[in-house]
């Protein structure tokens, strides 16, 4: 009994094999080459798709590579001319050339935008423009070099710089805001100087109402400054040839001018007005405007220096170099 148990249960689960005539048998063949032949085409469809897929991946990594290079080289034009004492005639010029290309721009667009548009031209779309100005303001922000931007950004990537620069300005001011308050400061500090004057004239009220301007009686010195060839002589000579008044908006840059050589201190400066003398904080801030003024006048000649020097290199992807190259030994 044992024995036929076993037999029987050795056959569950087996199949059987249909016997067929050789036509069907045939046809069986011929549905399995067919089966066959159609795995192999949906194959190929597959794989010519991928292949074009990974051309399109390639595509766009070149392209994301080629948009971070030219972001690159409006990064490196636009964090020259940020604190150049050309900027603002700069990007008045900017905003009268996009006009004249009959692209509109809005009265508060921030200046990296203006640049970014300014390369991209109409095409570009306002949201990609608002987008590559906030990520260029951003690598001026957190200090990134001109040459490193690009592998910043890589390293960033994209959408982590925009979410963290948007996060950025909506905890913190506008610049336009800052600016007020670095206009404050600079108003007071003139309020103070004013108290103890570097050089002072006695006129006529009629004569000094020709230098002085009609709104806040402000008025522009123009003079030179020599020092005594004598030996052992320290002393200095200011000669002022010319005393000018000045219109309101001129007023507005001479303001705007100094103020934005303190804009990054401004909390600083404001907390020493509440915390120092007053003779402390605006010595203080005196010397930090003429540091800024001569750091100024040095990057300028610096400028204008290269550009000579650029018109005695015929490949000016040498001279690049060169210029590269005495940044990096200035900075050993």
């Amino acid at each position: 009994m044992k024995t036929k148990s076993a037999q029987k249960n050795s056959n569950i689960g087996a199949t059987s094999v249909v016997v067929l005539s050789a036509e069907r048998e045939q046809q069986l063949a011929h549905w399995k080459q067919r089966e066959a032949a159609d795995e192999a085409l949906i194959r190929d469809w597959g794989q010519r798709l991928g292949q074009a897929r990974n051309k399109v991946i390639k595509l766009n990594q070149q392209y994301r590579d080629l948009l971070y290079k030219f972001l690159q080289d409006a990064y490196a034009v636009y964090k020259d001319i940020d604190k150049h004492e050309l900027a603002d005639t700069f990007f008045a010029q900017v905003r009268g050339e996009l006009l004249k290309q009959g692209i509109k721009i809005q009265s508060n667009t921030p200046d990296a935008s203006l640049i970014v548009r300014l390369v991209f031209g109409a095409n570009a779309s306002a949201k990609s423009v608002s987008e590559y100005g906030k990520v260029i303001q951003a690598a001026v922000d957190r200090g990134v070099k001109s040459d490193k931007f690009a592998e910043w950004l890589k390293q960033e990537t994209l959408t982590k710089v925009l979410a963290d620069q948007r996060a950025v300005e909506q905890e913190t001011e506008t610049p336009k805001d800052r600016l007020y308050r670095a206009r404050r400061v600079i108003l007071r500090l003139l309020d103070i100087r004013e108290a103890k004057p570097i050089i002072t004239h006695s006129t006529t009220a009629h004569v000094a109402e020709q230098y002085l301007g009609r709104h806040y009686g402000l008025c522009v010195a123009i003079g030179h400054a020599s020092r005594r060839m004598d030996r052992e002589n320290f002393h200095a000579d200011v000669n002022l040839s010319m005393v000018l008044p000045v219109s309101l908006d001129f007023e507005i840059y001479i303001v705007d001018k100094l103020a934005r050589y303190i804009l990054k201190d401004v909390d600083l400066y404001e907390s020493k007005i509440d915390s120092l003398s007053e003779s402390v904080w605006a010595d203080d801030l005196y010397e930090k405007l003429i540091a800024a003024g001569d750091e100024e006048i040095d990057a300028n000649n610096q400028y204008w220096s290269n550009r000579q020097q650029a018109q005695l290199y015929e490949d000016q992807q040498e001279f690049a170099r060169v210029v590269k190259k005495k940044k990096k030994n200035k900075n050993k």
